[in-house]
Parts: C-alpha cells; sequence; structure tokens
C-alpha cells in the first residue's frame, strides 16, 4: 500500500466510526425514549347514533410495543365548545369496553365526544364527533 491509498482510506474510516458511534448512542439513548411512549386509540359504532339504541366505544391504552397499559377513563362532553357534562367510568387495563344509550335530550345535538385516558406515563384525550338522531 502506497501513502496515496492510505490517504484516500482515511476518510472513509472516520466516516465508518462516526457511523458507528451515533448508531450506538441511539441503541442506547431508545430505550429511555420507549418509556415513555403509548398509544391512545378509540373506535365507534359511527358519529350518528340513534337515541335510546346501543352505541358501542371501545378504547385501548397501549405501549408502542403493545403491551396493555393500566390507566383511568373519563368522558367529557363539548356543544359549541362549552363543556355541558363529564362522566368518570373508572379504571381499566388495556382495553375499555362500553356500550352507551343517548338520552332524548341529545337528539339533534352535534357534540363532541373527548375520551380522556390517564396513565403512569401521561394523561391523552381523543376527541369523537357525534350528531345524535331520534
Amino acid at each position: 500500500m502506497n501513502a496515496q491509498t492510505i490517504r484516500r482510506r482515511r476518510p472513509v474510516r472516520i466516516a465508518l466510526a462516526l457511523a458507528i458511534a451515533l448508531i450506538a448512542v441511539g441503541i442506547l439513548a431508545a430505550p429511555a425514549e420507549a418509556g415513555g411512549g403509548w398509544v391512545l386509540g378509540m373506535r365507534a359504532s359511527g358519529h350518528t347514533p340513534k337515541v335510546g339504541r346501543p352505541w358501542r366505544i371501545v378504547v385501548t391504552a397501549r405501549t408502542t410495543r403493545g403491551a396493555a397499559l393500566r390507566g383511568s377513563i373519563r368522558y367529557d362532553f363539548y356543544w359549541h365548545g362549552f363543556k355541558v357534562a363529564s362522566r368518570g367510568r373508572g379504571s381499566f387495563t388495556g382495553t375499555f369496553r362500553e356500550t352507551l344509550r343517548w338520552p332524548k335530550q341529545s337528539a339533534g345535538r352535534s357534540l363532541i365526544m373527548r375520551v380522556v385516558v390517564s396513565t403512569s406515563r401521561g394523561t391523552k384525550h381523543v376527541d369523537y364527533w357525534i350528531k345524535v338522531h331520534s
């Protein structure tokens, strides 16, 4: 090997060493970040429930790796931006299922149902619009 070949390989070696160092730092930092991450999910039987009929809701709280989280849940209901009702629903682990029946007073109203879940990793919410029909 001559001096010119060694000079050409030196930048490649430095870049490779730098890339390995960055990957190592990323791998070591990942568990700290992953410990705080979690996902809140919600599904319902549609945006237009009918008065008095069953309307199903499913809420999930999971880590970013898919493990079930323990949390508490409540619903806040908004009409034209004002909170008009709030209902605490208790605690659950992983998946919460409930069937609601909408009262006559809610017919014809456009509401936002805010599902709020608190876990040891923090609090998140999902807003779901609803227009109740009679």
